[in-house]
């Protein structure tokens, strides 16, 4: 009996696809949502304060120690977004350029 092929189909010509080939117009897009979403996550976060927190007295202390410190954490993962956005960009420049970032050809 014949042995079985257990790779995915296609895997063969996903692995054929080189750095060249790659459609960086599409991670621009996704790059530029990205970036709409960080906006959007900071007015959705700005929008739930507003309608949370007028109600915090008639909460639990544990309650609102939860809330403040869920609130702490989520505005310190926003501030970080743009950064992650912005390194992203780079390292995606970096692979549709073919360099390593210091101008220096990279390994693909």
């Amino acid at each position: 009996m014949a042995a079985r092929n257990h790779r995915r189909p296609g895997a063969a010509a996903a692995a054929a696809v080189t750095r060249h080939e790659l459609d960086f117009t599409f991670t621009d897009l996704v790059l530029d949502r990205m970036g709409s979403v960080t906006g959007e996550l900071g007015e959705l976060l700005a929008e739930l304060e507003a309608s949370v927190e007028p109600e915090l007295a008639g909460w639990t202390g544990e309650a609102k120690e939860q809330y403040l410190l869920a609130k702490r954490d989520w505005a310190r993962a926003a501030e970080r977004m743009p950064e992650c956005l912005d390194r992203a960009r780079e390292a995606f420049g970096e692979l549709a350029r073919g360099d390593d970032g210091r101008g220096a050809p990279g390994r693909w």
